[in-house]
């Protein structure tokens, strides 16, 4: 039978990545649950999200230049990136700050990697300029599509819960990006 330790999720995380220490889905996994453990010190959950940075970025090297146009007057292009656009707290948290911008200073993108739609779905994209559902699309796909689209800040709203893509966001497919929402802690990206 298997372990009765290795039943809890946290050891069967370390475990896999003992055996394989670029499982980085086994590595997110771990980070996302070690918050809800409650015996990780903070100190700890930290250097973990600083490993696992340390370890993608020894793996994925980040784009260093983008063609962006840098005209100051053009509205900025803004791409979100999520599993969560539906009736999610993500999608409801969402919605009002969405329908108050500017849509003549921010021109939205949503990528949607989730496969769930729904009436929040549907609100949601009333407010996003450009939406494009990529469930199906890899890496190389998404950062193709994102740089086609020129987007100048991308926001991911994932972080380590499920149906990330923070390797995507280690190759810096925009000038700008960052996490909000949909994760309270440090990615370690």
């Amino acid at each position: 039978g298997v372990d009765a330790e290795l039943t809890k999720p946290s050891i069967a995380y370390r475990e896999t990545l003992r055996l394989k220490p670029d499982h980085f889905a086994a590595w997110s996994a771990l980070l996302f649950n070690i918050n809800y453990l409650g015996d990780e010190p903070v100190a700890g959950m930290v250097t973990e999200a600083k490993a696992y940075g340390e370890a993608v970025a020894a793996r994925i090297r980040p784009r260093t230049a983008h063609a962006n146009d840098r005209d100051p007057n053009r509205p900025l292009r803004v791409g979100l990136i999520s599993a969560d656009l539906h009736n999610h707290p993500v999608g409801r948290f969402l919605e009002h700050p969405l329908a108050a911008l500017d849509n003549g200073k921010v021109e939205l993108f949503a990528y949607a990697t989730g496969i769930y739609e729904d009436d929040m779905t549907e609100r949601l994209k009333a407010s996003i300029a450009h939406w494009r559902d990529v469930p199906d699309l890899d890496d190389d796909a998404l950062e193709r599509q994102i740089r086609a689209d020129r987007i100048d800040i991308l926001v991911d709203l994932s972080g380590h819960s499920g149906g990330n893509r923070l390797l995507l966001f280690a190759r810096k497919p925009a000038p700008v990006a960052f996490t909000w929402l949909g994760y309270f802690a440090t990615t370690g990206i």
